[in-house]
């Protein structure tokens, strides 16, 4: 608003526009603090022939026109923000400016606080030890002092009485008990020096391998021992029956020549009380585990003479028993990896 007053005073005066900015500018250069009224209104004073303008104070002197404009116009819309221009390149590195004259020397700064106190430091090496000092000069001896008095010997305690037990009367003696005596046993029987013909003689058996047979000629060995000794051990004649054959002597359907006669009854207890015909062993097997599996298998290897031959001796008895032996019959450990046996039964020998 004050703007448009001041050309239209220009104008009315005949100056130009060109005059008036350069009024304006000048007043501005001229007048850098103008007063101003109540919301921030500026008063002033412009010449009427030349537009020079005065700052106001009470009224305007003759040839001058009173003016008066805000200092601040309303504020207008805001615009719309325009684009962003181009970045431009980048201009070249200007010299590197002079240094500039050294201040003035600065004075001296308050004390501050003082710091916490630092850590201890390392402890010093140990001081070199010192000389050792001169012996001292002996001290003068003392007087002897003088010696104490012997104080009187003590009076000697009269001496107590003698004490006495009482002897106990002495107990009579006993009368004499009579003499013991120790009862006979009856006199056992004697064993005969062998066998008789036709006295029959019985006796366990049992052969077990803990682990299985291995490769041949490995063998599980049961000792048969005779209590009484036989004659003429060479013609004696050894019967083996298995359990199977067992089983079917006692249902009655078979009978083991040497051992029980095709006359005799067969009797249900044979393993119980075995039997022999003279000049016979037999022996009875009870119960029999003996592992037939395939590539591989433990039989019955016979009854022998352990001092004739070697390994488990040769066929038959000697007087004062035999042997019974199993064996592994073929080489093949590794498809029969449990072969083993496990046999036991009773046996009867009959003298000749």
């Amino acid at each position: 608003m004050g703007g448009e007053r001041l050309m239209r005073a220009a104008r009315t005066f005949g100056g130009s526009l060109a005059a008036v900015a350069v009024a304006a500018v000048a007043a501005a250069v001229s007048l850098p603090a103008l007063p101003a009224g109540a919301a921030g209104v500026v008063h002033a004073c412009t010449n009427r022939h030349t537009g020079v303008l005065r700052v106001r104070v009470g009224r305007c002197p003759r040839g001058y026109r009173a003016l008066s404009w805000g200092l601040a116009g309303p504020l207008g819309v805001r615009g719309a923000t325009g684009p962003s221009g181009a970045a431009g390149a980048t201009g070249p590195q200007g010299p590197a400016g002079e240094g500039g004259a050294q201040g003035p020397q600065g004075g001296v700064g308050q004390t501050g606080p003082t710091g916490a106190t630092g850590a201890t430091g390392a402890r010093g090496p140990a001081g070199v030890t010192g000389a050792t000092g001169p012996a001292g000069s002996a001290g003068a001896r003392g007087p002897s002092g003088a010696a104490g008095l012997t104080g009187p010997a003590g009076a000697t305690g009269a001496t107590g009485p003698t004490g006495e037990g009482a002897l106990g009367p002495t107990g009579p003696t006993g009368p004499t008990g009579p003499t013991g005596k120790a009862a006979t046993g009856a006199t056992g029987a004697v064993l005969p020096a062998t066998l008789a013909s036709g006295e029959t003689e019985r006796g366990l058996w049992a052969v077990y391998s803990p682990a299985r047979i291995l490769q041949p000629p490995s063998y599980a060995v049961a000792a048969i021992s005779f209590v009484t000794p036989i004659t003429e051990a060479a013609a004696f004649k050894e019967v083996y029956v298995k359990a199977a054959k067992v089983a079917e002597i006692e249902a009655g359907t078979a009978h083991e020549v040497g051992c029980i006669e095709s006359t005799e009854v067969p009797d249900p207890a044979i393993l119980e009380e075995p039997k022999a015909k003279p000049g016979y062993l037999c022996v009875y097997a009870g119960h029999e585990e003996i592992t037939t599996e395939t590539g591989a298998a433990v039989a019955l290897h016979g009854i022998s003479n352990p001092t004739e031959g070697s390994g488990t001796g040769g066929p038959g008895v000697t007087a004062d028993g035999a042997l019974l032996s199993f064996e592994a019959k073929e080489d093949e450990p590794a498809l029969a990896p449990q072969s083993y046996v496990r046999a036991q039964g009773t046996y009867a020998i009959t003298g000749k």
